[in-house]
């Protein structure tokens, strides 16, 4: 054995999907190549220790549709400007785990891939130790006890509406999410690629309507068929949720906005909450982020 690493594994679900979002991560042209097997694939990085992208059939234990992924910082990659990188994997539908930690002229930050599973970025830190972050997106976010305050900028997604009674909800929303999946294709302009949506549009009584979609520019079409719906600009507390029980991750997002004196949104009207997938959803063990709206300050 030798004193070096020659490969890091990371468990995918997808193998040819995890494939082109780590190429276009790491600045790397698309192509054509045949996967080095039926269920991995390489990327190369400099100075070696490559990526192995595996859906790794022999080790997913309980989990049949696809391997655990990993719940502690797996690797860092490195980076000349923490804050440019910071905004790049949010712009490629990264989901950011923190802000940039910043120590002096360094500065740190994790996020998880499509997979749910949580890497971390280290590197210089252009710009010192008192400058307040800003994302291309417009957004800004800060990291407390797991759950971020998100500042984000108007979203527009484009997508499928269903309205139903709540004990519905389990039933009819999955079937959307596999009636947009057949229509991705006919979507132009996506702003968030890899990352799809769930948008919550209003409750009467027991009566639901809700969005499934993706963030697509401002200037993207509709297609026939589907909804466009612009909401705006606004304030969420945000937590990356795993399992099951969803609603114990939305009670840890109420009890911690109460904490800090934050109040939520009300409950009836539009945009109460946002949850963003990875693509494509619901495969494997729950994954993905909870957005909740705060009230506007005035």
């Amino acid at each position: 054995m030798k004193n070096r690493i020659g490969g890091n594994f990371i468990p995918v679900r997808e193998v040819a999907k995890a494939h082109d979002w780590y190429r276009g991560l790491l600045g790397l042209q698309a192509d054509d190549q045949p996967l080095d097997g039926q269920h991995l694939s390489v990327i190369p990085l400099q100075g070696g220790g490559d990526l192995i992208l595996d859906e790794m059939p022999m080790w997913r234990g309980d989990r049949p549709d696809a391997p655990p992924s990993y719940q502690t910082p797996a690797f860092m990659f490195d980076t000349d400007d923490v804050h440019a990188a910071h905004a790049h994997v949010r712009h490629h539908g990264g989901d950011l785990v923190t802000d940039v930690q910043e120590s002096g002229e360094q500065g740190w930050f994790a996020f998880r891939d499509l997979d749910g599973n949580l890497l971390m970025v280290c590197g210089a830190n252009s710009r010192g130790s008192n400058d307040a972050e800003t994302v291309a997106s417009g957004s800004s976010e800060h990291a407390s006890d797991g759950i971020r305050l998100v500042e984000s900028d108007p979203i527009h997604a484009v997508g499928l509406v269903a309205t139903c009674a709540g004990s519905e909800l389990s039933v009819v929303v999955p079937r959307l999410w596999g009636l947009l999946q057949d229509r991705l294709g006919d979507i132009g302009q996506r702003s968030e690629p890899g990352r799809q949506l769930s948008i919550f549009l209003g409750r009467r009584g027991e009566i639901f309507t809700e969005l499934v979609g993706v963030a697509v520019r401002e200037a993207a079409p509709t297609p026939a068929g589907m909804v466009r719906i612009d909401v705006p600009a606004g304030r969420y507390a945000a937590i990356h949720h795993r399992g099951p029980d969803v609603q114990a991750s939305y009670r840890r997002v109420f009890d911690w906005a109460d904490q800090q004196h934050l109040a939520i949104a009300p409950h009836e009207p539009a945009f109460h909450h946002i949850e963003r997938y990875p693509e494509p959803p619901l495969q494997g063990e729950l994954s993905y982020e909870i957005w909740v709206r705060l009230q506007a300050t005035t």
